[in-house]
C-alpha cells in the first residue's frame, strides 16, 4: 500500500520492522538535524508503536511493524488514506480545496488541520500538526506555497529517496 512505502523508507534493513533508531537515521537521511529527529523518532514511536503490533503486550523497544502500519491512521486528519492504507485520490484532492488547485499555503495547512480537527481527539489533533508542520519544514517552499505532487510524494513515500540523494 501506499502507507506500506511511505513507511519502507525508514525500515534501513528491509526486515519489515522499524525501530526508533531507523526513524532517527531516516529522518536525519532527508535533511533534518539531530535535535528535530530525536524529537520526531520519539513522538513518532510513541504514538505509532503500539497499534502496529502482533499482540496486546506493548513492545518495550517501540518498534513499528509496517505490515500493520494501517492500524495506525488516526483520527483528525484528512482521511487521504483509507484504513487499510490505500492513498484515496478523491479525497487526496479534497485536501487543496482550500486554495489554488496545485498548492497550500501555511496559512491553508492550518485551516485544513482545523477543519479536521474530531472533537476530543487531542492525539489525532497534535499528530496532523506535527505530520503537516514536519511536511512543511522538509519541504520548505520557497514561494511559501506545498506544491500538490511533493505532498503526494511525501503520503506515499516517493520523494523520501529523492531527498535522501540530495
Amino acid at each position: 500500500t501506499a502507507l506500506q512505502t511511505h513507511l519502507k523508507f525508514f525500515d534501513t534493513d528491509d526486515d519489515g520492522i522499524i525501530f526508533p533508531i531507523d526513524t532517527y537515521l531516516g529522518m536525519r537521511s532527508i535533511g533534518f538535524g539531530r535535535i528535530f529527529s530525536t524529537l520526531a523518532m520519539l513522538f513518532i514511536h510513541f504514538g505509532f508503536s503500539y497499534p502496529t503490533i502482533p499482540g496486546w503486550l506493548p513492545d518495550p523497544f517501540l518498534r513499528i511493524h509496517i505490515i500493520r502500519g494501517h492500524r495506525a491512521v488516526h483520527g483528525s486528519d484528512t482521511r487521504a488514506f483509507s484504513h487499510e492504507g490505500e492513498l484515496d485520490n478523491e479525497r487526496f484532492e479534497k485536501i487543496f480545496n482550500f486554495g489554488e488547485k496545485d498548492s497550500l499555503t501555511i496559512g491553508e495547512v492550518f485551516a485544513l488541520i482545523h477543519g479536521d480537527m474530531n472533537p476530543f481527539d487531542l492525539f489525532g489533533t497534535v499528530a496532523g500538526i506535527f505530520e503537516w508542520g514536519t511536511t512543511y519544514l522538509l519541504l520548505w517552499p520557497e514561494d511559501g506555497r506545498l506544491k500538490k505532487e511533493d505532498i503526494r510524494g511525501i503520503m506515499d513515500g516517493t520523494l523520501f529517496h529523492k531527498l535522501a540523494d540530495k
